[in-house]
């Protein structure tokens, strides 16, 4: 495909996952040329050790470069993905990722719990007990944490990016609204096909 942008409104957003471990600057540059105008790079930590242990194939500092790369070519709009829940990851860790994102300024941060996949590193590990994943409860308490940590550095955010915020929390309670909404719809469908 030589350009998405003649098969999408203007203003869409085009998002692309990226691994930073196979990321480089001739991939970064077809995507901007194709019209691809968001990138969601999956940094799941940046501590190395952790990545090691979690199978990625990525170190922090490859992280950092794909970044400084992607803003050098003109992307405007940087999803970064971090986990929480990893096995050995302690709270500090946790923060300690967070912190370092922050610092870059990426227009979204991204926090997933582990979700163990099958056929993965993480997945076997797990399976023949060489490493343990947090529980609910770690997780839950990492997660306030962290939005802790997020909304006290909202909070400091000049004047016009709290503005920008304030629409996109908007924004997503208006679609969180509308997905309530729709589910409730297919729940009465289904009670009434009964």
């Amino acid at each position: 495909m030589d350009n998405l942008r003649l098969f999408v409104a203007g203003n869409a957003e085009i998002t692309i996952e990226i691994n930073p471990g196979t990321a480089n600057k001739e991939k970064l540059k077809k995507y901007k040329e194709i019209g691809i105008n968001r990138l969601s790079i999956g940094l799941q930590s940046a501590d190395n050790e952790l990545l090691s242990e979690i199978g990625r194939i990525h170190k922090y500092e490859d992280f950092l470069n794909v970044y400084n790369e992607a803003r050098n070519i003109g992307f405007r709009n940087i999803n970064v993905d971090l986990m929480l829940g990893l096995p050995n990851q302690d709270l500090k860790k946790l923060e300690e990722s967070v912190k370092e994102v922050i610092t870059l300024s990426p227009e979204h941060i991204s926090i997933y719990s582990l979700i163990l996949e099958e056929n993965t590193k993480l997945y076997d590990m797990v399976q023949d007990a060489r490493s343990l994943p947090l529980g609910a409860d770690k997780c839950i308490v990492e997660r306030d944490k962290v939005l802790d940590m997020l909304d006290e550095i909202s909070n400091q955010l000049p004047g016009e990016l709290k503005q920008a915020k304030t629409i996109v929390d908007s924004r997503n309670e208006l679609i969180a609204k509308a997905k309530r909404e729709a589910e409730g719809l297919v729940r009465q469908a289904q009670s009434q096909a009964k």
